[in-house]
């Protein structure tokens, strides 16, 4: 709607007096009409029974009163430093005027007709009635306005001679004299409903103005939440990165020299070195392990596991641990109880579980019990451990939080355990509880669902020789060339170093290679996938694999789009030939081990 200047908006009143002012300009400028008509009326009414010089005076001074609510509501408009409460005060006087102008033909109202003096009081009554609207019940503008002509009526009523039936004419006065009473209350009752809604409209205002606050400030929060994520994400991206490369340094060379023919001090030292980088590795790869969840790059590939099985290789897993602190680790499963989910993620669930069942239990049991629930199986780790207070019992899934070692002791891990497991049930949504009683112990369950037992599962074990293979290994980093070698040297291997694709390139035309192991981020803009790409121009279907300690979540990304299978470092040497093998097998099947998208 187009702003003339004349209306004004109601919605911007800060007070009740501008909201009032606001509604009396707007129905003001719809007096005069009907002042017009009821000015013809009282004409018709008067020109019989007034003389010419008072019914023309009166005609003028009316006139002038709707001329002014005419001209009244721009003037107010106009003027907004002026206070609200001061422009009330002259729209009231402005109604004392007009109320007067509109009581003048009373004076008549004696030398009128019965018939007349009804008609002439009907009209009075009906302006006093939409007074109410156009005052917009403001008590004293709308009282200023009846008043003259709604106070002398009741006593016209009673004194005037000439009415047919005295009894009519003074139940007429009684009534007239009660009347401004109830108007007075209407309009009292009218204003106050407007103030309280005035006033519940400026509670809701705050309270939106309160509301938008508090989601501005919970935003600006939860951006600061996902900032601080994505900053910690890259952080143990970059600190995994760094760290690996000397740990990979080291553990190629500590398995390189345990292969070797030492006197027992010297194999002493060798084991606890390799026992210090087996446990530093088992750290970074937890921080891994939660890089790897946040970035989305953890598939699930669901197939049927038979659980008492799996219970069973756990306990194996763990069985030392166990004893080592007199523990009893039993399993309780039904034979014929099978799940359908991913089993390498649901292993890491189970043992992160019992290992951490382990770490907090100190004598008794810790059992893996499986057992019917409805339509599912519920897996429970039960220990008759420390247990968890409720005020903890929230947050032991939490990122590197851990019950009862305030001093950080590191041989109780890096409190990420808990983490990862709540991280990946819910990828594979398998419902988690926990219930715990300090003192008593704790339990963990895992709902899971229930699957036909797969009868003809079985296990492909791989196991080739990798002597006699030519290996070319490409790393930007120099000790970690040396390592490989040293490692892969000592298994019968023939090994080729390069620090980039044109070295690779070269040593590739020098001596063929019939595996390409290379690290993913390289020096400048130069990469492990650009190295494969330019490798396997020369030898198709070129066994390779990405060797990385780069874990940011863009990298694995990339290297998984490019369908490339990636390891990280630091590999144990047990790992690496793991690896190794498969790509023997793989290039054995002529399936080019996961490069199809490369080419």
């Amino acid at each position: 709607m187009k702003d003339t200047g004349i209306t004004a908006p109601t919605q911007h009143a800060t007070s009740f007096d501008e909201l009032m002012l606001a509604l009396l300009v707007v129905q003001m400028r719809r007096v005069p009409l009907a002042q017009f008509l009821a000015s013809c009326v009282v004409v018709t009414i008067m020109y019989k029974h007034a003389m010419p010089v008072m019914l023309i005076g009166w005609i003028l001074l009316s006139l002038g009163s709707q001329s002014i609510n005419w001209l009244l509501p721009p003037w107010l408009t106009s003027r907004p430093n002026v206070l609200a409460s001061r422009r009330l005060a002259i729209v009231a006087a402005a109604n004392v005027f007009d109320g007067t102008v509109t009581a003048l033909p009373l004076l008549v109202f004696p030398t009128m007709p019965p018939f007349e003096r009804a008609v002439l009081s009907m009209l009075l009554v009906g302006l006093s009635v939409g007074a109410l609207a156009s005052t917009a019940a403001h008590r004293r503008i709308f009282l200023s306005y009846i008043t003259p002509f709604l106070a002398p009526l009741p006593f016209f009523w009673a004194f005037c001679s000439g009415f047919d039936n005295v009894w009519a004419q003074y139940v007429m006065a009684v009534v007239l004299a009660v009347f401004p009473f109830v108007l007075d209350g209407l309009s009292k009752d009218m204003n106050t409903v407007l103030h309280e809604s005035f006033d519940i409209r400026l509670e809701n205002a705050e309270l939106n103005r309160e509301l938008k606050v508090s989601l501005d400030s919970a935003q600006n929060a939860r951006d600061a939440a996902e900032s601080a994520s994505h900053a910690k994400t890259r952080f143990l991206a970059s600190a995994s990165h760094d760290l690996r490369q000397p740990i990979q340094t080291l553990s190629l060379f500590g398995a390189a020299l345990s292969m070797r023919p030492l006197d027992d001090r010297s194999r002493a030292i060798a084991a606890n070195m390799n026992t210090a980088l087996h446990d530093l590795t088992g750290e970074l790869d937890a921080l891994l392990d939660v890089s790897k969840l946040d970035a989305g790059v953890v598939k699930s590939q669901p197939t049927k596991i038979r659980l008492a099985a799996l219970s069973e290789r756990i306990r194996g897993l763990f069985s030392s641990a166990a004893n080592d602190k007199r523990l009893e680790l039993k399993v309780l499963c039904p034979p014929e109880a099978w799940t359908f989910t991913d089993k390498t993620h649901l292993e890491r669930i189970v043992r992160n579980l019992v290992e951490n069942a382990i770490k907090y239990t100190d004598a008794g049991t810790i059992t893996m019990e499986v057992r019917p629930e409805g339509k599912d199986h519920l897996f429970s780790i039960i220990d008759t451990g420390c247990g968890i207070s409720t005020a903890e019992q929230a947050r032991v899934f939490e990122e590197f939080y851990q019950v009862d070692n305030p001093e950080r002791d590191r041989a109780r891990g890096l409190g990420l355990g808990l983490s990862i497991v709540k991280r990946l049930a819910t990828m594979l949504n398998i419902p988690l509880a926990l219930s715990s009683t300090p003192k008593l112990g704790t339990c963990v369950s895992l709902t899971l669902p229930v699957a036909e037992p797969d009868l003809q599962s079985a296990t492909l074990a791989l196991g080739p020789s990798i002597r006699t293979l030519h290996i070319l290994a490409i790393d930007d980093e120099e000790s970690v060339r040396l390592g490989m070698k040293a490692l892969l040297t000592e298994l019968g291997c023939t090994v080729s170093l390069g620090a980039s694709t044109s070295e690779a390139v070269a040593e590739a035309r020098l001596q063929a290679p019939d595996i390409l192991l290379t690290d993913l981020r390289l020096r400048g803009t130069d990469s492990g996938i650009s190295t494969i790409r330019a490798v396997r121009e020369l030898f198709p279907n070129l066994p390779a694999l990405i060797i990385s300690g780069d874990s940011s979540p863009d990298k694995m990304l990339e290297a998984q789009a490019a369908g490339i299978s990636v390891i990280h470092k630091p590999v144990s040497s047990t790992v690496l030939l793991a690896e190794i093998a498969k790509l023997v097998t793989a290039g054995d099947d002529d399936c080019g081990y996961g490069l199809k998208n490369l080419n």
